[in-house]
């Protein structure tokens, strides 16, 4: 089994801000709505917040979350999503963003 990667070194407003970055930076379709999802859950003893980027199309049933993992308000670590990292600076595509 594989071990959950974890991470204290960064804060959720960090966070917050990093998913917006990489909104900005993305290519993104003409045909497409995106948008910053940040959702807070709380059941089980658990305090989440969990963080996706949305592509929704303009003319059509296409529906993108793009996950990014979360973060447990608890603990104050971030558990990222196995095909998204807020850490690391890849667009929507995969592509590394260059600053």
């Amino acid at each position: 089994m594989s071990e959950e990667i974890k991470s204290k070194e960064i804060t959720k407003a960090e966070l917050i801000n990093k998913l917006k970055y990489i909104l900005d930076h993305s290519c993104k379709s003409d045909d497409c709505i995106y948008y910053c999802k940040v959702r807070d859950w709380q059941n089980y003893s658990h305090d989440r917040t969990y963080f996706s980027i949305v592509e929704k199309g303009k003319y059509s049933t296409k529906y993108i979350n793009h996950q990014y993992g979360y973060y447990d308000n608890i603990s104050g670590e971030y558990y990222p999503h196995r095909y998204g990292d807020l850490r690391k600076n890849y667009d929507l595509g995969g592509m590394d963003i260059k600053e």
